[in-house]
């Protein structure tokens, strides 16, 4: 069995903390603690703070095409080659629900990555683990194609989708997004230059009035005759809302 060992951190941990190499076995990726003993970053234990800062940093540096690296990193994460084209898939995802994952299967074209836009406990940090969170999701979607990057679980800031998306260079760049948004897409940050850019979009069904869903689709392929937009299929879940599920 064959190893590879590959710089965790360009500093080390604190004593109690963890030392910054990561070694992979095969498939299976660990951390070395102070003591020498190897312990994997996928396990349930209890991360500190920083640490979970920095387990989230070390996978969305090495997470393309948001990062420009060959640098390999574990499947759980990245399922797939990011080449020329990539469909985005965004929201604080608090919490993951069964719509969430529909609209992905729904989706009939690859790769897509799904992005965490936004700290979900910004209110209830001390409460909450986010790199668990993350784990959490990366296992929701394991048995799939579709990839999670964390890099905006770190911000604690409203983080619009121009402001990052502009920025990745691949040819083609998709969103998937559900009817509610698509209703408002206009009104987001810098709407015209995002469309513009923009090479298509997949709506997944909300509930929402479909000759409302209709005229937005009309209008929008009118103002921008590039823009792919296909409406996805109806489901069973489309009722579904994180922020109702949180009341509860």
């Amino acid at each position: 069995m064959g190893s590879m060992i590959l710089l965790f951190m360009d500093y080390r941990y604190q004593k109690g903390q963890f030392e910054v190499l990561a070694k992979k076995i095969d498939d299976e990726w660990n951390l070395t603690s102070q003591e020498g003993e190897w312990v994997s970053p996928l396990s349930e234990m209890n991360w500190n703070q920083e640490s979970q800062r920095e387990l989230i940093k070390w996978v969305a540096d090495r997470f393309p095409p948001f990062a420009n690296t060959n640098e390999p990193i574990p499947k759980l994460f990245l399922k797939s080659e990011i080449k020329n084209k990539a469909i985005f898939f965004g929201g604080s995802f608090n919490p993951w629900h069964m719509g969430h994952r529909v609209s992905l299967d729904l989706c009939p074209a690859e790769p897509i990555i799904i992005v965490p836009d936004q700290n979900p406990w910004k209110e209830v940090h001390e409460r909450q683990n986010i790199w668990s969170y993350y784990l959490d999701i990366c296992r929701k979607v394991e048995n799939s194609n579709f990839s999670v990057y964390p890099g905006f679980l770190l911000l604690d800031r409203v983080n619009p989708t121009v402001d990052w998306l502009l920025q990745i260079k691949l040819d083609s760049k998709w969103l998937l997004i559900g009817e509610d948004t698509f209703l408002g897409i206009e009104k987001w940050k810098e709407a015209s230059q995002l469309l513009h850019h923009l090479k298509g979009l997949y709506v997944s069904p909300r509930g929402q009035d479909p000759k409302l869903v209709e005229e937005q689709r009309v209008k929008l392929k009118k103002q921008y005759p590039h823009l792919f937009i296909q409406l996805l299929d109806h489901h069973d879940y489309e009722d579904l809302s994180s922020t109702e599920l949180r009341k509860k």
